[in-house]
């Protein structure tokens, strides 16, 4: 649930509006089901580590043990830039809520998030219901048709897709705060997928099939129902903060206790309130002898599959902000949209400088730090440990 909270927000409920004006049903349609399946890939490859390694800061950790140590600095420093530089949004709205749900600590959070989520999962659900109700066929993928401008929409909707999808890593964040990894993060890494892609592909779907792409109403609210969706808007904003909160503060906290942060910013008060996943499975899997308890059901090969899809999403990026899809270019756009790209890059090869680090080989990964004990009784079948109880 929590990271359903994470990924249903502006980036549906606005940013999917947006896309099906400007690039048509089908372009939507499609591109969210690509990255569906990348995020299928993905979410299982981080659930397989989580698990194995409940360890605080997730893909940022994972990246500096299993890839190398200048690409984890980059991978946590780059997750929490890109956090602050969003939530000031957030903040301006509900910053005085968000700051008090996240004061009192991880359970406070836990159970805001949840109503949060489901305000939003029945807000999805109520739409759908009432789409289907109107339903009128696919005539409006014939006329005025399925796509505005051709190839050109799909890549400007995939960076739409992927922004929408963004939130879904707090599963792996979440690991190290969790009781019970072994039987908890499974469950929630096989239903995070179903879930969010059945609530984004099922209501684009059912929203291309009510109105044409073309219309100016898409974008309008003239009647009394958006302002209840306006509000679940508002509802997902401050779920986006609250997320944020606790996503950022726990990837600082992971890279100060790796010595790649201030030491002030793992500073932990008494209620524990605190001050490329593809690749490292891919790496991962081969160097260890140990089978995990929980396997991706799609294997290293997802991962790269994972990997060839995240490297087309920065393709397809490109492109849109090298030729943009109602414009020429201009530096200003191109920096807007394709400027985390440089900036990555730039702290990567940096940091490999100063630091001197290099990539890790297989043969020195360390696979034994984080693990949990297993539990043996974990591993029986449920009658016999009923058996087991009561005689």
């Amino acid at each position: 649930m929590i990271a359903i909270g994470g990924s249903i927000g502006t980036g549906l409920f606005v940013g999917s509006g947006r896309s099906f004006h400007t690039d048509g049903p089908a372009a939507v349609v499609i591109a969210f089901s690509l990255i569906g399946s990348m995020l299928f890939t993905t979410v299982h490859a981080l659930g397989e580590m989580a698990v194995t390694f409940p360890v605080s800061g997730a893909s940022a950790t994972y990246s500096t043990r299993f890839l190398d140590l200048a690409w984890g600095l980059t991978m946590g420093w780059n997750y929490t830039l890109s956090w602050l530089i969003a939530f000031p949004l957030d903040v301006t709205v509900f910053w005085v809520l968000i700051v008090a749900i996240n004061f009192f600590g991880v359970k406070d959070y836990g159970e805001a998030e949840f109503v949060f989520s489901l305000i939003k999962v029945l807000a999805i659900i109520g739409f759908i219901i009432l789409g289907i109700g109107g339903y009128s066929g696919a005539k409006y993928w014939y006329d005025p048709g399925s796509f505005a401008a051709g190839f050109k929409d799909l890549c400007s909707v995939v960076v739409t897709a992927v922004f929408a999808f963004n939130g879904t890593e707090v599963v792996g964040l979440a690991a190290a705060e969790t009781s019970n990894p072994r039987k908890i993060l499974p469950k929630a890494t096989e239903q995070v997928f179903w879930r969010i892609s059945l609530f984004h592909i099922v209501a684009l779907t059912v929203t291309g099939c009510l109105v044409p792409y073309n219309v100016p109403r898409l974008l309008e609210a003239n009647t009394g129902l958006p302002s209840v969706m306006n509000t679940v808007i508002l509802i997902g904003v401050l779920s986006v903060g609250n997320s944020f909160i606790y996503t950022c503060s726990r990837t600082l906290c992971a890279l100060t206790t790796q010595g790649q942060a201030p030491c002030i910013l793992a500073y932990v008060s008494t209620k524990s309130v605190l001050w490329p996943i593809s690749m490292c499975h891919a790496r991962l899997r081969p160097s260890s002898e140990i089978l995990p308890f929980f396997t991706s059901a799609v294997g290293v090969y997802g991962s790269y599959y994972g990997i060839i899809l995240n490297f087309l999403v920065l393709v397809a990026n490109f492109g849109t902000a090298v030729w943009p899809i109602n414009g020429t270019l201009n530096a200003i756009f191109f920096f807007q949209a394709y400027l985390a790209v440089p900036v990555a890059l730039g702290f990567y090869a940096s940091l490999n400088v100063i630091k001197g680090s290099s990539i890790v080989r297989a043969k020195v990964m360390d696979i034994i730090s984080g693990r949990r004990e297993i539990d043996p009784t974990s591993l029986q079948g449920f009658l016999y440990r009923t058996y087991s109880f009561w005689c």
